[in-house]
């Protein structure tokens, strides 16, 4: 099956000057989160909801796109197998690239189309969502908008699910909710809009949060879950078991388990945000890398690891420190883990994430072992302690 077959017609597309409000009014009609950007009528970038609250907007009005805009893009061609676009697609570290034939954006090809191509697969028909559900960070019903979106800027997630005091689950919040504290004051002035802003940012994320979330039990399978996706037309799932919160899944958790079948051999190592990062600090991010997994799969098979880096603080116009923000993945037969931590120096965050994942999948072995001996017990004793 080629692109062309699954590629969607439905185009994102602004032009390099357009105001930030034109990108706001196409997510609201096509319910996504970039934007393909044109100059002179030729591809020339892509824009994401993300990088927008990461770096913020005071005025979306007077905005541009320019400012936002991810130059260099990836993209792939008509003609590509669907294999080849899904591992340029992974690579690029967005949701979704341009088609591009003779230079013109003909479609898009996202995580959702090739997910929705495979939903039937025998891996996804065979794998409980729970065995790369990832344990969330959640917030309360009462935490700011503010906080809100500190917590997604600082730990990189855009699915935060809300609790109640009883911990149940009452709601969910995602970045693309943030919207909804910014569209309704486009005509604002600028001061206007500033002082509206620092009043959003400290009332509570109930007023924007989703009431109505998508719950799953935990012990269904990944077709299943991406059937329910479609159906209410989001992004992730919830795991629930005994009425309280077990895991979390998104759509890009499910496209890393696609990605991960194509290494035959081995374990699927895949680091993606690097940019052009000098080549000896990435041999020896690769080397921490490796060293970590070797002694990881001694404990559980590890079946793929994902290492995402994410960059902030501007080197335009003069020189700034780079902060950076490591979100580490590791799926072994067991399920998955997740660790995540920031740092000014690369290597230093990446060691700290390493430490971090290392001593969870540690202690979740001596759990295992706590367990095994307790059964065992169980055993001798006729199954009463």
């Amino acid at each position: 099956m080629l692109v062309k077959d699954i590629m969607s017609k439905d185009l994102p597309i602004l032009n390099f000057d357009d105001k930030l409000t034109n990108f706001f009014s196409l997510m609201e009609k096509y319910h996504i989160h970039e934007a393909f950007v044109i100059k002179n009528k030729k591809f020339f970038g892509i824009i994401t909801y993300k990088d927008i609250i990461r770096k913020g907007v005071s005025d979306p009005n007077k905005a541009t796109v320019a400012k936002f805009i991810l130059t260099k893009p990836m993209y792939t061609k008509p003609d590509d197998k669907i294999e080849d676009a899904a591992k340029i697609l992974f690579k690029s570290g967005v949701r979704s690239i341009p088609v591009i034939d003779n230079s013109k954006i003909i479609g898009k090809i996202s995580m959702k189309e090739i997910i929705n191509y495979i939903s039937g697969s025998k891996l996804f028909r065979q794998t409980k969502i729970s065995e790369i559900a990832v344990k969330p960070i959640t917030i309360t019903i009462d935490t700011s908008i503010g906080k809100t979106r500190m917590i997604m800027k600082e730990n990189d997630v855009s699915h935060l699910p809300v609790l109640d005091s009883n911990e149940k689950i009452v709601g969910i919040v995602t970045s693309f909710d943030f919207l909804k504290s910014l569209k309704s004051h486009e005509k604002m002035s600028f001061w206007e809009m500033a002082a509206e802003m620092e009043r959003l940012m400290s009332i509570p994320v109930s007023t924007i949060m989703n009431t109505n979330p998508l719950i799953v039990d935990e012990n269904i399978s990944v077709s299943e879950a991406i059937s329910e996706m479609f159906n209410k037309n989001v992004s992730y799932v919830i795991l629930e078991k005994d009425k309280k919160i077990s895991g979390i899944v998104t759509m890009k958790d499910i496209f890393e388990l696609y990605i991960s079948q194509f290494e035959k051999k081995g374990v699927y190592l895949q680091i993606t945000g690097l940019g052009e990062e000098d080549e000896f600090i990435r041999s020896t991010i690769d080397r921490m890398l490796e060293d970590t997994v070797a002694k990881l799969n001694k404990i559980f098979e590890i079946q793929y690891v994902h290492m995402h880096v994410k960059k902030y603080g501007e080197i335009e116009p003069l020189p700034k420190r780079i902060k950076y923000s490591i979100r580490l993945k590791v799926k072994t037969k067991v399920g998955m883990f997740s660790a995540h931590d920031i740092g000014w120096d690369i290597r230093d965050a990446v060691g700290a994430v390493l430490d971090k994942i290392e001593k969870i999948i540690i202690e979740y072995k001596k759990l295992l072992s706590d367990e095994q001996r307790k059964n065992q017990i169980k055993i001798k004793r006729g199954g009463i302690e």
